[in-house]
């Protein structure tokens, strides 16, 4: 297997945007967070200490909900089901490798990935292990899960598929990637027979979802300059099928609009970013790698606007709450609601003495953050605003 350098992105690293081997260069300081006329509120509704969390920030264990439970994982390998209501856990097991992906459920069954390179299957009722494969490469994205079919990418560029009753490998595709990649990666996206898979090289693949052949592929973004770090334009926010369109986006490269079938690209916008994307109300929503919202029109691909109040603090991705509000954390411990509409703040809270690098998760109006030292939080987004 060809040696890759991968390089980490942490809080500092996040901040200092493409001048990641300057030395000469400071990295900006969060931007102060002003105050608003407040036209919601987060109630907290219960926190529960679960696992030693994810003190390394470049992984996304971003929680998974089912039904009346919520499941985490952390990198010291500690895997927790919750009760969505009480906050009480249900079970839990340790495992001897570290997790490196959240967690991602069919019916009945769990999958996630290690870091010693492998798949587990695990069921959801009593945390039983079911069955474990070996990936060539370690995969730091949670699997994507259809009907029998469990699929999964390595940043070595392997992509794999399997039986989820069995584990038997279905198929196996590989994608070359350069030799420097970010620490990070994206999640397939299954839609309909088609697996859409970003990559390191900045290109999207589509594949058969079952036999692994190549239906089409697309350069998102490409490489510029000398220096290195300019060379980085990795596709690790997750591809998102909306409104019958592709959209995906690169670090230092382009968001990007395609066409399901052939993947044309419909339209492109300069952005950077690393954090994934969301649809809501006929727009396509990102947290750029300075930490700045962008909301563009999910057909035309203009922005409506733009929120640049929490640059340089480290933003996740935006997460949809309710009919249309944004929730938003970011490294400083803070969870922010903006209106879809306008990007206005709605409300603010503090995650009392912590930080979040992953994504806040969202049923209705509950949020749930889970933070970077195990801690998971339910608040309730009340009252009204005009989004």
């Amino acid at each position: 297997m060809r040696l890759k350098f991968l390089v980490l992105i942490s809080f500092a690293i996040s901040l200092s945007g493409c001048f990641l081997f300057d030395n000469n260069y400071k990295p900006m300081p969060p931007t102060p967070l002003k105050k608003f006329k407040a036209t919601s509120n987060l109630r907290q509704l219960w926190s529960n200490s679960t696992s030693d969390g994810y003190r390394q920030g470049y992984l996304q264990l971003t929680p998974a909900l089912d039904n009346n439970y919520i499941y985490t994982t952390s990198d010291d390998g500690r895997l927790v089901k919750i009760d969505k209501t009480t906050g009480d856990v249900v079970w839990h097991k340790e495992l001897v490798c570290g997790f490196s992906t959240g967690p991602v459920l069919n019916d009945s069954t769990i999958f996630v990935g290690t870091y010693s390179g492998q798949i587990m299957a695990i069921r959801k009722s009593d945390g039983m292990l079911l069955w474990c494969a070996n990936l060539n490469g370690e995969a730091l994205a949670a699997p994507a899960v259809k009907g029998g079919i469990v699929v999964v990418k390595t940043t070595a560029g392997n992509v794999y598929a399997f039986d989820t009753e069995t584990g038997a490998k279905l198929w196996a595709y590989q994608h070359s990637e350069p030799q420097m990649i970010l620490r990070g990666s994206s999640s397939p996206c299954i839609v309909g027979n088609l697996v859409i898979v970003g990559f390191a090289s900045g290109d999207l693949v589509a594949l058969n979802l079952n036999n692994g052949m190549r239906i089409w592929q697309r350069t998102i973004s490409y490489s510029y300059g000398s220096a290195s770090a300019e060379q980085l334009v990795d596709i690790d926010a997750n591809p998102i099928f909306y409104h019958g369109m592709i959209y995906a986006a690169t670090y230092q490269g382009n968001i990007a609009a395609l066409t399901l079938r052939h993947g044309n690209i419909v339209w492109q916008h300069k952005l950077s970013t690393y954090t994934n994307l969301i649809g809501v109300e006929n727009r396509i929503f990102a947290s750029d790698s300075n930490g700045n919202i962008w909301a563009f029109g999910a057909r035309n691909g203009i922005v409506a606007w733009k929120q640049a109040a929490l640059a340089y603090r480290s933003t996740t991705a935006p997460v949809k709450v309710g009919s249309s509000w944004l929730a938003i954390a970011d490294g400083l411990g803070y969870l922010h609601i903006v209106g879809a509409g306008s990007g206005m703040f709605c409300a603010r809270t503090q995650v009392v003495g912590t930080n979040i690098s992953v994504p806040v998760v969202a049923d209705g109006y509950d949020i749930y953050v889970y933070t970077s030292y195990g801690r998971l939080v339910k608040y309730q987004l009340g009252g009204k605003s005009n989004a």
